[in-house]
């Protein structure tokens, strides 16, 4: 755990660095996978899926923006990908925003933005309130936060709807 600690802040750093020296706001793609295991076997699918479909909308609403080769080497344990995006942050975390909550693989990823002044946005910024537990209709930080759900139950619903955006 203290590894992951240490890559997270080293994660961190190079972000606030390539932000620094480029100045565009960068965008992190990451499934919500609950538990110490962010990788399991069937999330690869799922993950790819994903990382398509934000492409896809970045190209749709003409973002010009680069994947950050140089930013890989902290996949192995979990499922990330970090992508430099031109363009007002505000618009780009309004679209992200859009997409956690339109697209039916939204519920199972997150997309975050990080401002050229190296300010994480969120939904707080859009008076749009906190993202829903998967199992109930509370804020997912207070679930989380008090483990009311149990790691099997969550996973278990990720898994059914990862099937089934799969078998579509």
């Amino acid at each position: 755990m203290h590894q992951r600690l240490l890559e997270k802040e080293l994660k961190a750093k190079r972000i606030e660095q390539f932000i620094m020296d480029h100045q565009v706001p960068v965008v992190t793609l990451r499934l919500n996978i609950p538990g110490s295991d962010k990788k399991p076997k069937w999330s690869n699918v799922l993950f790819s899926e994903a990382e398509k479909l934000l492409y896809e909308h970045l190209d749709q609403l003409g973002f010009d923006y680069e994947i950050l080769e140089e930013l890989l080497g902290f996949e192995y344990y979990e499922h990330l990908r970090i992508i430099a995006v031109k363009g007002p942050a505000k618009a780009i975390k309004r679209e992200m925003i859009d997409i956690e909550n339109d697209e039916a693989i939204g519920r199972l990823v997150d997309l975050d933005v990080i401002d050229i002044d190296f300010k994480g946005l969120s939904r707080s910024d859009y008076d749009l309130g906190h993202r829903k537990c998967f199992l109930c209709d509370e804020p997912a930080y207070v679930c989380a936060r008090t483990q009311r759900h149990s790691k099997e139950a969550l996973m278990e619903f990720m898994i059914l709807k990862a099937q089934t955006l799969l078998d579509k």
